[in-house]
């Protein structure tokens, strides 16, 4: 009786040819893969730890100082509103402070106060900061420039 041996011809398979080159990918470039992979997740880390425990307060901070300035603003008191009166910050020291991280009507709010005291520049110069989403403010943050013009005069560009 004779043996016959058979070989192992089978073709080779091209998932098995990929697995392979994966393979060596992967112990090639190791370090690299747990180093750029260890940074990127440390990059993630950081950016949400200064989010939540730095950007979140802040804007927390400058809305409760809006809250109180917003409040004077609708009691009448515009110097008090615009510049603070001690206890809360105003519109001018919120946006020194904290941009417009309490929102955009801060240059709304800052603008009419300045108008209401006669500062017609600087209430032209925050009104037309102002980028609200709010149709209506916009609408009278808009009245309120034309009003700034008219009081210098500038009739022209009120109408404008």
């Amino acid at each position: 009786m004779s043996q016959k041996t058979k070989k192992n011809t089978a073709p080779v398979n091209e998932f098995d040819e990929t697995l392979a080159a994966s393979k060596n990918f992967i112990d090639k470039y190791k370090k690299a893969i747990v180093y750029g992979g260890g940074g990127l997740l440390a990059a993630i880390i950081i950016v949400l730890l200064a989010h939540q425990f730095y950007i979140v307060p802040r804007n927390t901070k400058a809305n409760e100082a809006l809250y109180k300035a917003e409040a004077l603003f609708a009691g009448g008191e515009y110097e008090k509103a615009l510049n603070g009166d001690g206890n809360a910050l105003g519109f001018n020291q919120i946006l020194s402070e904290y941009g417009t991280k309490s929102g955009e009507a801060v240059y709304f709010y800052a603008g009419v106060c300045n108008l209401q005291l006669g500062n017609f520049g600087e209430a032209i110069n925050n009104l037309k900061k102002y980028n609200g989403e709010d149709e209506i403010i916009s609408a009278r943050a808009l009245a309120c420039i034309g009003d700034a013009y008219a009081a210098q005069n500038d009739f022209n560009a009120a109408v404008n």
